[in-house]
């Protein structure tokens, strides 16, 4: 069944939800990455956003679009921010406004990139096998990220995985 055609589904609803997530969210978890550990913030709500992206191949009803936008935009909203303070704490004071802008911009191009891919695969494969395929690419993406990030396979999986002690507040 094509997305186009499933009863009561307006995309719209789901960009609604989605931005209010992302609003509620950022305001909530503002310093969430602070607490827990930029790499387990990353890592955790970027598997929501797959997770939200494997359920989009099985959108049929409203309901089913609405948990997508919910988890989108929650995992949205917690990962740009942990992202960005990876790459805030990983460069050099006095380059960060060149690193920011090249990371901007890399990101940008990977958008670019990954719609012109996206387009082709749900022309050859179909949109729910696009979303499907988009997800399991995404979740061997966070698998090397994990293993990768940082020099030593222990320290990696420590740093994007185990959850920060909170000191005493």
């Amino acid at each position: 069944m094509d997305l186009n055609t499933v009863s009561g589904v307006n995309i719209g609803i789901f960009f609604m939800v989605e931005s209010v997530l992302i609003i509620a969210c950022r305001f909530l978890a503002a310093h969430l990455s602070d607490r827990l550990g930029k790499g387990p913030v990353f890592s955790y709500s970027f598997l929501v956003i797959l997770v939200a992206v494997f359920l989009m191949s099985e959108i049929n009803t409203l309901m089913v679009m609405v948990i997508c936008a919910i988890l989108f935009g929650t995992g949205s909203a917690l990962c740009s921010p942990a992202l960005s303070a990876f790459v805030a704490d990983s460069s050099e004071p006095s380059a960060r406004g060149t690193v920011f802008s090249f990371f901007s911009g890399a990101f940008d191009i990977g958008v670019i990139i990954a719609g012109v891919i996206l387009g082709f695969i749900a022309d050859m494969a179909g949109i729910r096998n696009m979303f499907m395929i988009t997800a399991v690419s995404g979740f061997i993406c966070l698998v090397l990220f994990v293993l990768f990030i940082k020099k030593g396979r222990k320290k990696s999986l420590i740093w994007a995985l185990c959850i920060k002690k909170r000191s005493g507040h």
